[in-house]
């Protein structure tokens, strides 16, 4: 009776670890797949704020250097030129895509680098002209704006040329002044008259030029501004409310057409998968489960093996 008893323990004791094999098995399996949909669902939620961002939030600036050109077939003697100094120039990008977003508001600012000559200081007050055009030559819009070159004192100008005379013996700096005119504060491209180029005009045959360029910058306000200016938060708040509607979508598809991955309790695998050895212990213990007691005065000796198919029984069902 003793042997009986025993040998009942022993296989419930192998069917025991062979069950909690199968679980955990299927525990560990069922977390990997929860943790790969939530890095998968993470991913999908950063591409798509990016993708939002890349689409909504235009280039912050454009600039477009200019090459002023001007007539040359008046007197060769005079210093003044024979026309203004005028440039032409595109606002295409090179695969003559346009670049300002339409809709946006943009200030158009005219930066100009004039040499501190005598021509230049006596120059007095000009006009900067910037005609924006359509696809077909069609005006868009108009702007006018007056300049000045700071005025400096001949003794001021001693002083300076003194003060940074190694920097510009050995071409480190050059004496030059910054002129900078905001040609439109408020300029919004037209849906209907796409911008596709520009004129700039500098009205005075006076003047001698280092350089020039045209600045477009994009003034950002209400979501643009929040997206640009605050990156982090916006990119924490857009990530975690695109991971909200995925996960719901997710779980709502989930409920909706069934999971073959339940959250249940495994069922024990079938005796056909099982090898030799364990369906000859199914089997011994299955028969120790039905032999009867042989008395009621001792404790039942197959009360193990009972409850252990009973509780067998559950998953099999």
């Amino acid at each position: 009776m003793f042997l009986v008893w025993l040998d009942s323990i022993v296989e419930w004791f192998k069917f025991l670890g062979s069950e909690w094999y199968y679980r955990i098995r299927w525990l560990i399996l069922q977390g990997l797949t929860i943790v790969i949909l939530f890095i998968t669902l993470l991913w999908l939620a950063v591409f798509m704020y990016g993708s939002f961002y890349y689409a909504y939030i235009p280039p912050i600036s454009h600039s477009k250097d200019n090459y002023f050109y001007f007539s040359s077939d008046c007197d060769p003697e005079s210093a003044l030129l024979c026309s203004f100094p005028s440039a032409n120039f595109s606002l295409l990008d090179d695969g003559n895509r346009e670049t300002l977003r339409r809709g946006q508001v943009y200030v158009v600012n005219f930066e100009m680098a004039v040499p501190e000559s005598d021509m230049n200081q006596g120059l007095g007050m000009f006009m900067v002209q910037l005609v924006i055009y359509g696809k077909h030559g069609e005006v868009v819009q108009t702007s006018r704006r007056s300049a000045l070159i700071s005025y400096k004192s001949p003794l001021l100008h001693a002083l300076e040329t003194w003060s940074f005379l190694p920097a510009l013996l050995f071409g480190y700096t050059k004496q030059e002044q910054k002129l900078s005119v905001d040609l439109f504060e408020n300029y919004i491209e037209d849906p209907y008259k796409p911008a596709f180029g520009a004129y700039v005009e500098i009205q005075t045959r006076k003047i001698q030029i280092y350089r020039s360029k045209i600045s477009l910058h994009a003034r950002f306000t209400g979501l643009r501004y929040f997206m640009y200016h605050y990156p982090f938060i916006s990119t924490f708040i857009g990530v975690t409310v695109n991971m909200f509607f995925l996960i719901v979508i997710t779980l709502a598809s989930w409920y909706r057409f069934g999971a073959e991955v339940s959250f249940e309790e495994p069922t024990p695998l079938p005796a056909s998968s099982l090898s030799r050895e364990e369906r000859r212990n199914r089997a011994k213990a299955k028969a120790l489960r039905d032999r009867p007691c042989e008395s009621d005065k001792t404790t039942n000796c197959f009360d193990i093996a009972n409850f252990f198919f009973l509780s067998q029984e559950k998953f099999s069902k």
